[in-house]
């Protein structure tokens, strides 16, 4: 369960990280952190990250679409950060655990995506405008996982938001660009 002070813990990561690289984009965080980024075809996988020969990396399904990379690469940036990761471990990540925020490093890697993509004022405010969280989550151009996730931040922080269902939310797009 993830507490008010962890999420704070994640929040603070994200906006150090972000603060010494100059940058929140996912792929240039990597790179400036000295984490490989690779894009191949993982069938059903979204992403995953390790270290090869001592040597962080994240591999990311280039059948993926754009902001559904980004989203990826933010979440294994998570893993990375936080500490989930360490020595010659490797995290696989499928696209059904994204949504699995009951799997507390699933959650903490959600969080520090949605901390790292979005900032509490533009979820506010897409929630205000769209009163629907797939629509919000669309607008913001982030998965419904990871709007879930800022959502359940923002409550952990004090506002009076609703935290979706994911299963209300509905999936999210194709892995498959071809398929759109």
């Amino acid at each position: 369960m993830l507490t008010r002070a962890r999420a704070e813990e994640i929040a603070r990561t994200a906006k150090k990280l972000v603060r010494k690289h100059g940058t929140s984009v996912p792929e240039q965080l990597a790179e400036s952190m000295g984490i490989m980024v690779d894009y191949a075809d993982h069938p059903s996988l979204l992403g995953f990250c390790g270290y090869m020969l001592g040597e962080p990396f994240i591999a990311l399904n280039s059948r993926a679409d754009d902001d559904t990379l980004r989203c990826a690469c933010a979440h294994e940036l998570g893993h990375m950060a936080l500490g989930h990761i360490t020595g010659e471990e490797l995290r696989v990540v499928r696209a059904t655990e994204l949504s699995n925020m009951e799997a507390e490093l699933e959650a903490e890697a959600n969080c520090f995506a949605a901390e790292l993509l979005v900032s509490d004022e533009d979820a506010l405010e897409a929630i205000r405008e769209y009163q629907d969280a797939a629509r919000a989550a669309a607008s913001l151009y982030i998965c419904p996982e990871l709007f879930a996730a800022k959502m359940r931040l923002l409550r952990l922080k004090g506002y009076p938001v609703h935290v979706p269902d994911m299963r209300s939310i509905g999936s999210w797009r194709p892995l498959d660009r071809e398929q759109r």
